[in-house]
């Protein structure tokens, strides 16, 4: 964070998982980098008091979280894997 009024630039998180981030007026929504699990939490960071509270736990955290206007709803995408295939075609034409 860089202060409007100059100064020196302040670290405000310590990590965040990929993209998962939304600044609003008071403060910013966000995902920290994710545990060995694959788990972390959707979280607030108010600025005002740069203390941060847990929303709701989240498993498999994907890309980018977005926050509607009226701060009903918060989207953001998770992924599952399950596994792949691998396939050796041998004469083909």
């Amino acid at each position: 964070m860089l202060p409007l009024g100059g100064g020196a630039e302040k670290q405000v998180l310590k990590s965040v998982c990929v993209r998962n981030f939304a600044p609003l007026d008071d403060g910013l929504c966000y995902m920290p980098d994710t545990a060995a699990d694959g788990s972390t939490s959707l979280r607030f960071l108010r600025f005002a008091t740069a203390q941060g509270t847990e929303i709701a736990p989240v498993k498999n955290p994907f890309q980018e979280l977005t926050v509607s206007p009226d701060r009903k709803t918060i989207l953001f995408a998770t992924q599952v894997r399950t596994g792949s295939n691998v396939m050796v075609v041998d004469n083909f034409r």
